[in-house]
């Protein structure tokens, strides 16, 4: 897409749910009203929060008018309130953030200003530090689609899924709505898999914007929704199950043939296999690039490796890539987990 002169930057809307992170509140809105372009609107919907969320939320819009609380969902769920957001929602382009997480200066103006200077983006990603609130560790997690911010393309993307893992979460992410709402917004079904599918689907129809800089954070809770979720081994099966149908259906046969091509599916980790080969309705998703890339993680997953490490694994994996025949650069093996600075 070429760049041409900005003369208005689309508008941005944020949609934040919250249910009972009001110890978190103040920090996560002040985070985004104090950016340097402030969105159109901050649509926070409480769910039925039981401690002084509602409290805290009135307060703060009640100093900017650009907040508005919806109070009368009642545990229908962060999904629900987000896809209710993005249907409410008056921008071009939605942001859904976490009342837990916050953003760093500079994301909502970097991003606006180059997905206006390519307006037929559809995406826009940066990358994005998740820290852990109990012992304090960061990780940070990069797309890698460019050394430099620009619009990458949907052949590029692929081609990126091919060499690495190109890891895409919604804190990370500004979607066009309207792209959103045609896919019906993020899928109820797949739970704590929606942001990444819906950003997978978008990447490769469309490419994405990318600025490779640190600009946004992810707080990990313990008891949080995905990490409660991901240690159900039934759970986990079931939304693998549910992902791998919605690749082999007709709507996502466009999407279906470079996930297949690239192995990008290696991302969900190692205990895909599990359903791949004990159900032959999806054994012929098991390609060979993708069944290297998986066992290739496996002493990633098992040890913890950094991609510095010096390892008779890393050897043996090298070796047995060489042998197939697949560039060197077909894994990037794990993110540095080191105290908060630090870089991977």
């Amino acid at each position: 897409m070429s760049k041409g002169k900005v003369s208005a930057l689309p508008a941005l809307s944020v949609i934040m749910p919250n249910y009972n992170h009001g110890q978190y509140l103040r920090g996560a809105l002040g985070a985004i009203l104090s950016q340097s372009l402030r969105p159109l609107e901050v649509l926070v919907y409480d769910d039925g929060s039981t401690d002084d969320s509602v409290r805290i939320i009135r307060e703060i819009a009640a100093h900017d008018p650009i907040v508005r609380l919806v109070a009368d969902t009642h545990r229908a769920g962060p999904l629900a309130n987000c896809n209710r957001g993005v249907r409410e929602a008056k921008g071009d382009f939605v942001y859904a953030a976490a009342a837990d997480d916050y953003v760093l200066p500079g994301f909502f103006e970097k991003s606006m200003n180059l997905l206006a200077q390519n307006p037929g983006a559809k995406l826009c990603l940066v990358d994005l530090a998740q820290f852990h609130s109990v012992t304090g560790r960061v990780r940070y997690l990069r797309p890698r689609l460019d050394s430099r911010a620009r619009y990458v393309s949907p052949d590029e993307v692929a081609g990126r899924m091919a060499r690495q893992h190109v890891y895409m979460y919604g804190g990370m992410a500004i979607f066009s709505r309207a792209v959103l709402l045609e896919m019906g917004g993020f899928s109820p079904a797949l739970k704590w898999y929606s942001d990444w599918f819906c950003l997978l689907v978008l990447a490769l129809r469309h490419g994405a914007c990318y600025i490779p800089e640190t600009l946004a954070t992810m707080r990990m809770l313990p008891g949080s929704y995905s990490a409660a979720g991901s240690k159900d081994r039934a759970a986990q099966d079931a939304l693998f199950r549910q992902i791998f149908d919605l690749l082999r259906s007709q709507p996502y046969a466009d999407v279906k043939a470079p996930v297949d091509r690239t192995g990008a599916l290696c991302l969900l980790g190692s205990q895909i296999l599990r359903v791949l080969w004990s159900d032959a309705r999806y054994r012929d998703m098991l390609s060979v690039r993708l069944l290297v890339r998986l066992l290739a993680n496996i002493p990633v997953t098992l040890c913890g490796l950094n991609p510095a490490t010096e390892s008779p694994l890393v050897f043996l994996d090298r070796a047995v890539r060489t042998v197939l025949g697949l560039d060197g650069t077909v894994q990037q093996y794990g993110l540095s987990l080191a105290k908060s600075g630090a870089e991977d």
